[in-house]
């Protein structure tokens, strides 16, 4: 697969429809019974007050586009709480849990993944955090299909900045075409996509992000599978 031509995706608002919410009270308050469970009292005001404080001083500073690591934030929290830190991974799954409102695939994605790696060898560049991310991927039944995998989680900056893309790049071999990004936000995917060499698709979804770009998309199209149906045309 590794001479194929490269096809890199957004997952959130690209192939994943998801709605959450982290600010809605009841997720407080599981949270802060899930710690006093574990001896700690906490109240659930003190505790959402509390991680996302926790969350804005774990950015970089020096960073542009800075990103956070979810689980780095709870180990941290946790430690000072008393608890053992090693029960981050777990407490940030949680967290994700009781957040989403709906978390589904859009209902082209699978038929135009199997489309496109028929020709095509795909990858995943995207804004989240790795525990999170591998695992709805997993349980949606998809993440066979992506190799590379590039989550922002893992470095301390998210798209636009072109290194996300460049990391991807660097894991296969040069292709023959110029690599294809597909995403939802004009702004993160399209701009960053194109400042690191690669085409730019933007899915226009009723929902897509317009934040502004000077960048203008080699391509827009309404759905996963007029992406996959112009690039097998296109082949």
């Amino acid at each position: 697969m590794s001479g194929r031509p490269l096809v890199l995706f957004d997952i959130y608002g690209t192939l994943v429809d998801v709605h959450t919410d982290e600010h809605q009270p009841a997720l407080w308050q599981h949270l802060a019974q899930w710690l006093r469970y574990r001896g700690v009292v906490c109240s659930a005001e003190s505790l959402h007050k509390r991680y996302f404080a926790a969350m804005q001083a774990n950015l970089p500073a020096h960073e542009a586009y800075p990103e956070w690591q979810t689980e780095a934030v709870w180990a941290e929290l946790l430690a000072e709480l008393g608890l053992d830190p090693a029960e981050a991974v777990s407490i940030t799954q949680l967290l994700r849990v009781l957040s989403i409102k709906h978390l589904r695939l859009f209902p082209d994605t699978k038929e135009a993944l199997r489309i496109l790696r028929q020709h095509y060898r795909l990858g995943i560049v995207s804004d989240a955090q790795r525990v999170i991310a591998l695992a709805e991927l997993a349980e949606l039944e998809i993440l066979d299909y992506f190799d590379p995998i590039v989550i922002s989680s893992d470095y301390a900056y998210r798209k636009p900045d072109p290194r996300l893309f460049a990391h991807a790049l660097a894991q296969v071999e040069t292709p023959a075409n110029q690599p294809w990004y597909i995403g939802d936000n004009l702004f993160r995917d399209v701009q960053g996509a194109q400042l690191a060499g690669l085409r730019a698709a933007w899915v226009k979804r009723p929902q897509a992000t317009t934040e502004a770009s000077q960048h203008t998309p080699d391509l827009i199209v309404p759905d996963l599978m007029t992406f996959a149906l112009h690039l097998i045309a296109n082949f």
